[in-house]
């Protein structure tokens, strides 16, 4: 090798050396057969290997270098968003990091919060034997430490009427209905509630 190559070459020859390497099998002299584990890319390769792969890499490179080659690579392959978002959080202000990571965060752990169902507001009210004005302040509180779990009242009335049956007669003294309209709509209601062990049963 020629002492005349300045750092950067001498470490990119290495790099290229070890990444040779590391792909080839271990040959044994008493055996015609390859040995060892059989050759993986880059992706393929665990933590471990990846770190020893860049090793030269990272020590040949300054971390201003490596992020804008990172974003020129990306650009060039059209990923333009993961480029950009890159780029906002290594080389603009040094707090934009820690405030994209905390946004993330934040919407990750929105998405992950499961939230009521119209449905399940119903049973809510029901069994707790909750008043329009205490669902409302309840879901309200909720809201301001950044749960917004319930749905709003109005929905949750429009799909209480969706649990009366239809030809229900009222009159001053009495209300009824047939037997049949509200077999119906019991048998509806219950294949509704469970419809995901419904389908998977068909």
């Amino acid at each position: 090798m020629q002492f005349g190559l300045n750092k950067k070459k001498f470490c990119q020859s290495m790099y290229l050396y070890i990444e040779e390497s590391s792909q080839h099998p271990v040959e044994c002299a008493s055996s015609s057969q390859e040995q060892g584990r059989p050759r993986k890319t880059f992706d393929q390769s665990n933590k471990r290997m990846k770190r020893r792969k860049t090793e030269a890499v990272r020590k040949c490179f300054s971390t201003e270098e490596l992020v804008f080659a990172t974003h020129m690579s990306l650009r060039e392959l059209g990923n333009l968003s993961v480029s950009n978002l890159l780029h906002e959080a290594a080389e603009t202000t040094p707090k934009r990091a820690a405030k994209i990571s905390l946004a993330w965060k934040k919407e990750k752990t929105a998405k992950e919060t499961k939230v009521y169902s119209e449905e399940e507001a119903i049973s809510l009210l029901v069994e707790a034997q909750l008043s329009k004005q205490q669902y409302n302040t309840i879901r309200l509180q909720a809201k301001t430490k950044g749960c917004n779990i319930c749905p709003s009242y109005n929905k949750v009335k429009a799909a209480k009427e969706h649990c009366y049956p239809d030809s229900i007669i009222v009159t001053e003294d009495e209300c009824k209905i047939k037997l049949q309209p509200l077999l119906d709509h019991t048998a509806k209601r219950l294949l509704l509630a469970q419809q995901e062990v419904v389908t998977v049963a068909v």
